[in-house]
C-alpha cells in the first residue's frame, strides 16, 4: 500500500472554495494545557494591544476539542480586559474554514501551521517552552526554525519562540506580517 499526501489537504478540499477574509484575528494556542497557559495570555494581551488603536477588531480563538472553554475564558479574564473578551470568540473545530475568515493569525508552532499554510492564512509562528526542552532541542535538533512551514520552506513565515517573555515582540510581528 502507497499513501500519497496528507489528510490536511482532504480537510481544505472539504472547506469553502472561495475564501472570503474577514477582519479578525486567529488565535491558536495549542492543544495542551500548558501550551495554552503558556501561550494564550500573550496572544491575548498582543491582540489587546493592537485593538487598542484598531478599536473594531476581534479575534476567534479556536480550542483543540479537549480544552474547557470555561478554563480557557477564565485564564483570559485575568490577563485583558472585559471590553477586549467582548471582542473574541471562541470556537472548536472547522479549522481550515475558519482560518479562510481570519485576516491574520497567531499560531502555536505545529500542525495548525500546516492548516495556516493550506488555508493561505498570514500568521505569526509562536512557541514557548521550558528551559529544559530548550536544551534537549538546541543540543539534538540543528534546524534553525521549527515551524513545520519553514521547515518546507526556510523563511516562510515569522518565528517567535519565546513569547511568553516579550507579548510586544509578538504585537510587532503581527502588525508587520499582516498589515494590521
Amino acid at each position: 500500500m502507497t499513501y500519497v499526501g496528507h489528510p490536511l489537504t482532504d480537510q481544505n478540499k472539504a472547506a469553502e472554495t472561495q475564501v472570503v477574509r474577514g477582519t479578525s484575528v486567529m488565535l491558536m494556542p495549542g492543544s495542551r494545557k500548558f501550551e495554552i497557559e503558556r501561550m494564550l495570555l500573550p496572544m491575548l494581551k498582543a491582540f489587546e494591544r493592537v485593538r487598542s488603536s484598531k478599536p473594531g477588531l476581534e479575534a476567534v480563538v479556536l480550542l483543540a476539542d479537549n480544552m474547557s472553554e470555561e478554563w480557557a475564558k477564565e485564564q483570559a479574564a485575568r490577563v485583558v480586559s472585559v471590553e477586549t473578551l467582548a471582542a473574541i470568540s471562541w470556537k472548536k473545530g472547522n479549522v481550515i474554514g475558519e482560518m479562510q475568515r481570519a485576516r491574520a493569525g497567531i499560531l502555536k508552532s505545529g500542525t495548525c501551521n500546516l492548516e495556516g499554510a493550506i488555508a493561505e492564512l498570514p500568521f505569526v509562528c509562536v512557541y514557548s517552552g521550558t528551559l529544559l526542552a530548550k536544551m534537549i532541542v538546541s543540543t539534538f535538533v540543528k534546524l534553525k526554525e521549527y515551524s513545520p512551514v519553514n521547515v518546507m520552506k526556510a523563511g516562510t513565515v515569522t518565528e517567535l519562540i519565546r513569547v511568553r517573555h516579550d507579548e510586544a515582540e509578538l504585537e510587532r510581528e503581527d502588525r508587520k506580517s499582516t498589515r494590521l
